[in-house]
Parts: C-alpha cells; structure tokens; sequence
C-alpha cells in the first residue's frame, strides 16, 4: 500500500491498488480505490475497465458489465477490450444468456485469435446450446494452441469460481478434454 501513501490522489495507483486487493479477496476496499480512480478520472476507460474487472471478481456483476460498456465506449478499439468481452461472456454465461455470451466471446476471439482460453469458453456455449460437435473441434483448437487442462482449470477457477454453475462448468471442460484427447 505504499503505491498509495506515494500517489494517493493518482488515478493510475487507485485503479491497480484497488485491483489487486479484489483479487486477493479484500474486495470492499478495492471497490473504493477503484471507484475512487474512476471519480478523478471519468473520461478514462482504464479506470473504468479496472473498476469493471474489481467488480467482477468481487461478483458484482451488473455493475461489471456497466463499467466494461463504459469502458469499451471511451476506449473503442483498445488493446484490452478482449478482456472485457471474455469476462462480460462469463457473466452471461452465469444467467443463462448462452446468444449473448457466444456473441462477447466471439469478439475476445476475433481481438485476440490465439487466446486458447476462449476456445473453451466457446465450447462451453456450444455444449450448453446443444453442439457437441463444434464444443470438442473448439477443445481441439485450443489444444493446438497450446492449451493445457491444468492451467485451463486453475485459469477458469480464478476468474469464474464464484458465479452460478461454475462446477457444471468446470467438469464440462474436464468432461470435453477427456473425448479430445488424441486418439480417442
């Protein structure tokens, strides 16, 4: 918390201090510094982008996607909007909104093609909507891409642990593994 003894007022220390403490569990205190950096800095889609992502591991999800609208709209084609559209995917992926979440994750992966992260994501919606078929070449694809089970399911965990239907979820991804793997 030096960062914020040094610069307390700077809008930059704010957002990443807040960030961080969400991210390690102290999830009303980093909501403060990131709203705080996004009321000295309104007009700027970082702050609003990690106000977004503090709000989103602190599982408080309609603001989440509010800050990543705001966000994307002050920053349109910024090199971190897939991030926004793979959280915002997980978020509709948790209330059911299977179109939806198909439509944010295919714009992470149009902004970031080798993301083998959203390739499971992808198979996930397509499981949920009844394409088998298409879930496991999306597995396929992100194993080519380098994508390992381990690190898939740790990554998963991290960002998606606490919303609804993440267990379903993360035996799907164990259970889509499994029929890929190499001659199967």
């Amino acid at each position: 918390m030096r960062a914020i003894t040094l610069g307390p007022d700077d809008p930059v220390v704010l957002m990443r201090a807040g960030w961080s403490l969400c991210f390690v569990g102290y999830h009303d205190e980093g909501i403060r510094y990131t709203e705080t950096a996004v009321i000295k800095a309104p007009g700027s889609g970082n702050t609003h982008h990690y106000h977004g992502m503090s709000n989103f591991v602190s599982n408080r999800l309609d603001a989440a996607l509010s800050k990543f609208e705001t966000a994307e709209r002050l920053m349109p084609g910024g090199h971190i909007n897939w991030t926004m559209k793979l959280q915002a995917s997980h978020v509709k992926m948790s209330r059911d909104c299977w179109a939806e979440a198909e439509t944010d994750i295919d714009r992470c992966s149009v902004l970031i093609p080798a993301y083998s992260y959203a390739r499971v994501i992808k198979a996930i919606i397509c499981l949920r909507q009844g394409r088998a078929s298409e879930a496991q070449q999306q597995i396929r694809d992100a194993r080519l891409l380098g994508a390992e089970l381990p690190s898939i399911l740790w990554f998963d965990r991290v960002l998606a642990a606490k919303l609804p239907g993440y267990e379903r979820r993360n035996s799907d991804i164990s259970a889509l593994w499994a029929a890929t793997e190499p001659n199967v």
